[in-house]
């Protein structure tokens, strides 16, 4: 994608939609200034150093354009301008477009008429109702601050959890010791399965046990190695060597018969 140097959004009323979008632009490409108008030119259209979202009647990620009006298949801008901004090259990433996702989906759906319901609450009504009290202008910088405030808390919250694993891992690590072939995390943890595989993979440890937020044990194998199915001890089995157990005894054993088997 082509250097961004300024944006164009329609005028008038602003919606959740484009403030999204205009969040995630600033958020992706730095405080570039975004204009609201009526129309939108040819030339401007067809300049990639322009964006040009919810407004011009053209999707076409080359050249910077991200509107939906013109397609009933298409989603909201803010999630089309996601989509190409947003690029996946870390674990962070993947979990970043998990927890956004529903936001997006939310307000595409709100944006595209699919919440009929008049009873029914979404984050886009809110903002519906907050910005009748503002000025055009004021109501989008308004909407714009709020969603990037949105932004910034899931990506705090992402990093946070990756803290939190690191943090535990070198607490739980030095108590085990580093000849040991299996470790065992107490405290209940939310985390990422790929976080602790890699972790595993660089202390030359193969089976991390943890306790899980949710409920129950599982156990996460290193980076590089299965973890067998049994269904002796299993309780559900998952992929790329995740997978729960009945109980922390279920999971020991069979930790146990493994290491016992490739020592």
């Amino acid at each position: 994608m082509s250097t961004i140097v300024r944006g164009i959004t329609h005028n008038g009323k602003p919606h959740l939609d484009e403030c999204m979008a205009a969040a995630i632009i600033r958020y992706f490409r730095g405080d570039i200034h975004i204009e609201r108008k009526s129309i939108v030119t040819k030339r401007e259209l067809d300049n990639p150093s322009i964006i040009v979202f919810d407004i011009g009647g053209v999707h076409n990620p080359e050249k910077n354009c991200f509107d939906h009006h013109q397609s009933p298949r298409l989603p909201a801008a803010s999630t089309l301008v996601w989509k190409a901004l947003h690029q996946i090259t870390t674990e962070e990433d993947t979990v970043l477009k998990k927890l956004m996702r529903p936001i997006l989906k939310s307000i595409s759906h709100d944006d595209r008429g699919f919440f009929r319901d008049k009873e029914q609450v979404s984050i886009s009504k809110i903002f519906a109702d907050i910005r009748n009290d503002m000025e055009d202008d004021e109501a989008f910088e308004y909407g714009v601050d709020f969603c990037e405030k949105i932004i910034r808390g899931i990506t705090a919250r992402v990093a946070g959890r990756k803290t939190e694993t690191e943090f535990l891992w070198e607490k739980y690590k030095k108590q085990i010791g580093p000849s040991k072939k299996i470790v065992q995390i107490t405290k209940e943890l939310t985390f990422v399965p790929k976080d602790l595989a890699h972790l595993a993979k660089i202390e030359c440890v193969d089976y991390v046990i943890v306790t899980c937020t949710r409920g129950g044990v599982c156990v996460v194998a290193r980076e590089g190695l299965q973890l067998p199915h049994n269904h002796k001890y299993q309780k559900e089995y998952g992929f790329n060597g995740y997978s729960m157990y009945k109980n922390e005894n279920a999971a020991i054993n069979h930790l146990m018969e493994l290491t016992l088997i490739t020592s």
